[in-house]
């Protein structure tokens, strides 16, 4: 028995599978058939407390929609019950609910996968929400999904940001921008990464935005906008403004010079869409080097002529989104913070939305002294049990996490020994751990967690990396 509920108005149900049968006999338009299948459900009055939590039981459509109440309809056409559909019939039918949120030996993985990385919409969505909370209603916000959403697919990253409304999309090369559009974005596409002159032609024909630091690219884009007249086909662009990255923008100290150029040219076939600048420290723990940042991006906005109510100025990354404020900018440009990475701020914590899992191959006991792995950097002590796992630096599980690192199975830490290989990690288990059990690298599973930020500093890097290093060969599954 996974659960149990007390349904007011109707008999004890005594498990899911007769909860389910009970609630939608009730509403006519679902029927469980066997106990496979994850759905969701809204947990009211348990440990959950309004987290939407997996549990086990396959539904079949019995017919197109059927009304839960006036407002409310039931529209699915796949096997999954949607929470917030059920969750409002509970919300109406029952005074208490308890769930068990199930394990991950328990989720639905994809037929016959050695590894695979699951990614919580939801918790992308409530990420998302924060930042807008944090920065104001008024602010509008810039989703960065560059780098194929930060390693978690952008498709699936879309399907979660898409609802909530953004102003606009963050991307890194035109390759980004033009699939962004190829999946049916309509909202403006920004281009943040300097482009190649024989890149712009494309960039412009796609309808996306690039950022420009330098006169030649301007006069560049200029060139182009040339043949078009009239300002409906004036050509939109951003100008980055280096106040302290280094790597690209107009240098501050020559903005005399650079910006009457920016002018002219935006009355003559050009837009000036935004302005913006990057912060290098956000998300240090000693802010004062990131507000002077911000401190000379904003006496540049307020003295430059130009810059009206409809261009959009920008400073703010994540950490910066959410931990600094900016007189002149009316944007913010969250990216790592959507997908559970830490930006140095204990009072607004991501919630964690990435896991990596991968199943044990094959189970071995060695006698002492065997020794394991690409030179033979481990060596049994005692007799062991070693659990090859199929994944590894070929799937974007980081090298350095050979002799270092930790996994989860059943519920408990386990060392990775020897040296991680291209497929293949060992991990040191106790002699309930079999063949195809699940093996935890990044995430949760019981009581036991790996963080994203503790796993990026036993590998002696970032979250950025781990997320963006994961390898295509790994399905990305939506929770």
């Amino acid at each position: 028995m996974i659960g149990d509920a007390a349904c007011s108005g109707c008999h004890q149900v005594g498990d899911f599978a007769g909860l389910l049968e009970d609630l939608f006999k009730r509403t006519g338009g679902f029927l469980p058939i066997e106990p496979q299948t994850a759905c969701t459900l809204l947990d009211r009055q348990g440990p959950g407390q309004g987290a939407a939590v997996a549990f086990r039981s396959v539904v079949s459509r019995r017919s197109p929609a059927h009304s839960l109440s006036p407002r409310r309809s039931i529209e699915n056409s796949s096997s999954y019950v949607r929470a917030r559909d059920v969750s409002y019939y509970l919300a109406n039918h029952t005074s208490t609910l308890h769930i068990r949120a199930v394990s991950p030996a328990q989720r639905p993985t994809p037929p016959r996968a050695r590894a695979w990385v699951e990614v919580d919409l939801a918790a992308i969505r409530r990420n998302l929400n924060r930042v807008r909370e944090v920065a104001g209603a008024h602010v509008k916000l810039v989703a960065m999904v560059k780098a194929d959403g930060y390693g978690l697919g952008v498709r699936r990253v879309l399907e979660a940001i898409r609802p909530a409304g953004p102003f606009g999309y963050g991307v890194a090369t035109l390759d980004e921008g033009l699939e962004l559009r190829q999946l049916g974005v309509s909202e403006p596409i920004m281009v943040y990464s300097p482009l190649p002159p024989d890149s712009l032609a494309r960039c412009v024909a796609a309808g996306l935005i690039p950022a420009v630091s330098d006169l030649e690219t301007l006069a560049a884009l200029h060139r182009i906008a040339a043949p078009a007249s009239g300002p409906r086909s004036a050509i939109p662009f951003q100008v980055e403004i280096d106040t302290g990255m280094g790597r690209a923008g107009f240098h501050l100290d020559e903005s005399a010079t650079w910006w009457s150029e920016v002018t002219r040219l935006t009355r003559a076939g050009l837009r000036l869409f935004g302005v913006f600048t990057h912060l290098h420290s956000a998300d240090h723990p000693d802010l004062g080097s990131a507000r002077a940042q911000v401190a000379r991006f904003d006496r540049f906005v307020r003295g430059a002529a130009g810059i009206g109510p409809d261009v959009l100025v920008h400073c703010a990354n994540s950490a910066g989104s959410l931990r600094l404020a900016s007189r002149t900018a009316n944007a913010v440009r969250p990216g790592i913070y959507l997908y559970g990475g830490d930006i140095g701020d204990s009072d607004n914590p991501p919630r964690p939305v990435a896991a990596v899992r991968a199943r044990v191959t094959l189970v071995r006991e060695v006698p002492p002294g065997t020794t394991l792995g690409y030179g033979a950097t481990y060596t049994s002590r005692d007799t062991e049990r070693w659990a090859a796992v199929g994944i590894g630096y070929g799937d974007g599980l980081p090298r350095a996490l050979g002799n270092r690192g930790w996994a989860i199975a059943g519920g408990r830490r386990l060392p990775i020994v020897g040296r991680i290989s291209m497929d293949t990690t060992v991990v040191r288990v106790p002699g309930d751990v079999s063949v195809g059990d699940i093996v935890t690298f990044v995430g949760r599973d019981g009581e036991a967690e790996l963080s994203l930020e503790e796993v990026a500093k036993s590998a002696r890097t970032i979250g950025y990396e781990i997320l963006t290093g994961l390898s295509p060969r790994l399905p990305r599954i939506r929770t």
